[in-house]
């Protein structure tokens, strides 16, 4: 006879999951991280400067996709596509009912181009 080796931890994770309860399921994620570096010796948190989180928490990113995959952007036409997309049924996991695919073309273009064309102004940094 086969044995389960879901234990009760995974078993609140997956109920966690499939309620929909998003923020409950991350709290439950991260409670187990201590036990989860102590038992495999793998470092599984990542140390963020403040400046790096400010940035996070104020222009986009996640801290886990850093020197790899993060790209930071802003949409400036085709917000009435997001909001059609936003607007779809879901089911418990937050999910769309139905695969919702899309085509995205990225373009590389200068700031000025950007301003004139949509008429975006770029914030003003700092030297």
């Amino acid at each position: 006879m086969p044995t389960s080796c879901a234990s009760p931890s995974t078993d609140t994770i997956a109920q966690l999951y499939y309620a929909g309860d998003m923020e409950a399921y991350r709290n439950k994620m991260v409670s187990l991280i201590p036990r989860i570096q102590k038992q495999t010796g793998i470092i599984v948190t990542k140390t963020v400067s403040p400046e790096k989180l400010k940035a996070y928490t104020t222009v986009g990113g996640v801290a886990h996709l850093d020197g790899g995959y993060t790209v930071f952007g802003k949409v400036i036409k085709g917000l009435d596509v997001i909001d059609k997309i936003a607007a779809q049924p879901r089911d418990a996991s937050d999910r769309p009912t139905e695969d919702i695919r899309m085509v995205v073309t990225v373009e590389e273009l200068s700031k000025s181009k950007i301003e004139k064309q949509y008429g975006y102004t770029f914030p003003k940094t700092k030297k």
